[in-house]
């Protein structure tokens, strides 16, 4: 065995490549991301934020 023999090939006609057919009758084309959770949707961290925010600063605001 040489060293190239060794070494994965790099290149993607190679069927054992990763990329070998990334075209769309592969079955990658209708994969969807999955839904984000509860807790990383925008409104959600912006509300955590505000009410934080508030929290830090309500105490040092003298009352009227």
């Amino acid at each position: 065995m040489t060293a190239e023999e060794d070494e994965p090939s790099d290149d993607p006609n190679d069927p054992s490549h990763p990329d070998h057919d990334l075209s769309e009758a592969v079955g990658y084309s209708a994969w969807q991301a999955p839904a984000k959770p509860w807790f990383t949707r925008r409104w959600v961290l912006l509300t955590v934020a505000v009410v934080v925010i508030l929290g830090l600063v309500l105490p040092f605001v003298p009352p009227f």
